[in-house]
């Protein structure tokens, strides 16, 4: 059975919408992480001179670790409903 071009496009269309709210998620966690990362650096270890780079690590990695988890079951999630 072959696919023409307009078939292909709707189901890649079609099997995107349900992730548009999972590629947000990670993005907005961001923020949060970071902020608990700093207010705990600065306040409860009582290092404000790290709390920036504590914050800035802990959101980055937040990012990154979501972005993959995105990619990851954005991978397995259109791969089957296309084939």
């Amino acid at each position: 059975m072959l696919f023409d071009a307009s078939q292909v496009l709707l189901a890649l269309t079609v099997s995107l919408a349900p992730l548009t709210l999972l590629r947000i998620a990670p993005l907005t966690l961001t923020l949060p992480f970071a902020l608990t990362a700093y207010l705990f650096v600065a306040h409860t270890l009582g290092a404000p001179d790290q709390a920036f780079a504590a914050a800035l690590l802990a959101g980055t990695v937040t990012a990154l670790v979501g972005m993959f988890c995105v990619g990851l079951v954005s991978d397995t999630y259109v791969v089957p409903r296309l084939f």
